[in-house]
């Protein structure tokens, strides 16, 4: 058997309707009524007089009543707060007509009053919201006393502080070479072996002829002696045939002897022991200049000649002459060195030199000993600490700029020739200064304006500025501290436009 719908119907054989239902039919009777009500006002197709009013405000009321009826009608307790309402509102009397006119007639203008403050509400809450929407997100910074600096930025090349071709200091053929491109060295490493046999030659050459002068020496002393016991019996023989020759002379005067016995037996004595002395003193001055002079020179000469032997020999060794680097290699073991080309070339990078191009502009406000800040990229974010050696007195005459070189310790050997780098030269700084973010700036018409924030909305300004630094710009005119300016979204504004503030920095320190 099918299911049977059966419908509960009420003592009239009508259906009969659950308490929501009841509820809903009488407000929305209500409502209806109140709806016919407005649309007759001032924006509707007719004027109602007052009868009409108060036969709808009539039935209005009635099916209010009939809504309290049903609602209470269903549940004694659960009669809901408009049925309480409703009843509170009823005049008692004996001309119950009247009463319920008057009842229909403030409950329609109630509900009236209520859609009126609702829709108000309403369309407040919908301007507001647009508002919001509209508004242009924005972040602020303080405007506020603070120092300044003024940094310009030129760019460049690192190079080496030193740079030098190793050239070997003697000719042959190459044994070894002990480095190569990249290599790390220190002072006095040795680079390169060069073939010494020919100047080990020369050496043992050296030293033979120092021991032969030095042989010299000795045989010299004793010349020297020997000159002397000779100049002394010489000037012996002098003295006694000097004094016969006197002697001889007195008694030819005296008649004594004749002339040709004087000269016989005294003159020429006297003659040949005079020239055997001179004689003897020439042979003791040769000999003793021979051993004080001469011999001490050729053994000096001889000793050079071995030192410089020597020396070339050590030089067959080619060596570091700085700590550095090896920056290029150009010869092989077999290759043929020469005293006019170079092996290697060596950079010194203990140290390093920047060179940047300094504008006129810019040249006078920069001093030799100044210290500076580099940034190379290639080598971290860190900034490296250098000092101004030389600024060119004049400018180059093509590029009309002033070079200058910038010395920078290099321990570490993170800076290499040839990195890009970016040097900032503080030129002038002031203290205690009104100062903003210098991205809170812009430009128009000739003009530096900021936007302000001031009750929710961007107001523009005219500012005058003083030195601008790399965050910071001095305000001369047009801000007063604790002034908020508008660094990011500035660009979307206008003079009131309605600003939402996202984010707040202080003030400078």
């Amino acid at each position: 058997m099918g299911r049977i719908k059966m419908e509960e119907r009420g003592p009239s054989g009508g259906s009969r309707k659950s308490p929501e239902e009841k509820k809903t039919s009488g407000a929305q009777k209500a409502s209806d009524s109140v709806e016919d009500l407005r649309s007759q006002g001032p924006g509707g197709a007719e004027e109602p007089d007052s009868r009409n009013l108060v036969s709808q405000g009539e039935d209005a009321g009635e099916h209010l009543q009939e809504a309290e009826v049903e609602a209470s009608g269903t549940d004694g307790d659960g009669a809901g707060k408009s049925s309480r309402f409703l009843k509170g509102l009823k005049v008692k009397g004996k001309n119950g007509r009247k009463n319920r006119k008057v009842f229909a007639v403030f409950a329609v203008l109630l509900l009236i009053g209520v859609a009126v403050v609702a829709q108000s509400i309403s369309k407040k809450a919908k301007e507001t919201a647009e508002a919001t929407e509209k508004a242009v997100p924005v972040e602020v910074a303080v405007a506020a006393k603070g120092d300044i600096s003024e940094v310009v930025s030129f760019t460049g090349r690192i190079y080496a502080n030193y740079e030098v071709s190793v050239i070997p200091k003697v000719s042959g053929q190459i044994e070894e070479i002990y480095v190569d491109v990249g290599d790390i060295v220190s002072k006095g490493k040795a680079l390169a072996k060069i073939d010494d046999d020919h100047i080990a030659t020369q050496v043992r050459q050296a030293e033979a002829a120092l021991a032969a002068a030095r042989s010299s020496e000795e045989q010299a002393r004793l010349e020297l002696e020997r000159a002397a016991a000779a100049l002394s019996q010489a000037e012996e023989s002098f003295q006694i045939a000097k004094n016969n020759y006197e002697r001889g002379k007195f008694l030819l005067e005296q008649g004594a002897i004749s002339q040709a016995e004087f000269e016989s037996n005294f003159q020429s004595p006297y003659i040949n022991a005079k020239s055997g002395w001179e004689q003897a003193q020439a042979a003791y001055e040769m000999s003793r200049k021979n051993l004080e002079e001469i011999v001490p020179s050729q053994i000096e000469q001889a000793e050079a000649a071995l030192e410089a032997a020597r020396l070339q020999l050590e030089n067959t060794v080619v060596t570091a002459p700085f700590s550095g680097m090896v920056s290029a290699r150009f010869a092989d073991p077999g290759d043929m060195a020469s005293t006019s080309q170079p092996l290697l070339t060596l950079v010194e990078l203990d140290q390093v030199k920047l060179k940047v191009n300094v504008t006129e502009d810019d040249v006078n406000k920069i001093t030799v000993g100044q210290e500076v800040e580099v940034f190379v990229e290639a080598a971290g974010e860190r900034p490296f600490k250098g000092k101004i050696v030389t600024i060119a007195p004049a400018a180059d005459s093509r590029s009309k700029l002033y070079p200058v070189e910038i010395l920078l310790s290099n321990k570490d050997h993170l800076l290499k020739p040839g990195m890009f780098a970016r040097v900032n030269i503080t030129t002038e700084t002031r203290k205690n200064v009104l100062r903003i973010p210098v991205e809170a700036v812009l430009e128009e018409d000739g003009q530096k304006i900021v936007y302000i924030i001031k009750d929710g909305c961007a107001c523009r300004r005219v500012i005058k500025t003083g030195l601008t630094g790399s965050s910071y710009v001095e305000v001369l005119e047009g801000l007063r501290p604790g002034d908020q300016v508008v660094v990011t979204g500035q660009e979307f504004l206008i003079d009131g436009t309605a600003v939402t503030v996202v984010k707040s920095e202080g003030g400078a320190k």
